[in-house]
């Protein structure tokens, strides 16, 4: 009984040694950065800008997976016609009709229509 009690006061003091090195180390690894004039590339580039180009890079590949989504739904489509199913014709075109939605949310002039880019 005894020995259980002293072995979760070691793990307890374990685990905030362990909590403890951790804070330590992080605090220790902090680095103070600054922004540089752009001087050296002769461009400056804000930092809206370049969250801009992030979100372009992100929309353009949600846009392509949408792409593939919708594609998948047209093949699901295809094989219900084929095989005369009605529940897999609703499941391939709402996947279809999904995939279609997320390309078209993703476009430039959806993003600018939202004010997000």
């Amino acid at each position: 009984m005894k020995k259980s009690k002293v072995s979760k006061s070691v793990k307890m003091k374990k685990l905030l040694v362990c909590c403890f090195l951790v804070f330590v180390v992080m605090s220790l690894m902090s680095v103070a950065a600054f922004a540089g004039s752009g001087a050296s590339t002769g461009t400056v580039t804000t930092p809206n800008t370049s969250f801009d180009n992030v979100i372009k890079f992100i929309a353009g590949w949600i846009s392509k997976l949408g792409l593939v989504v919708g594609f998948i739904g047209a093949i699901q489509l295809g094989f219900a016609f084929k095989n005369d199913d009605a529940d897999g014709k609703t499941k391939g075109l709402r996947t279809l009709i999904s995939g279609f939605i997320v390309f078209a949310l993703c476009t430039s002039t959806s993003l600018q229509m939202f004010g997000i880019v």
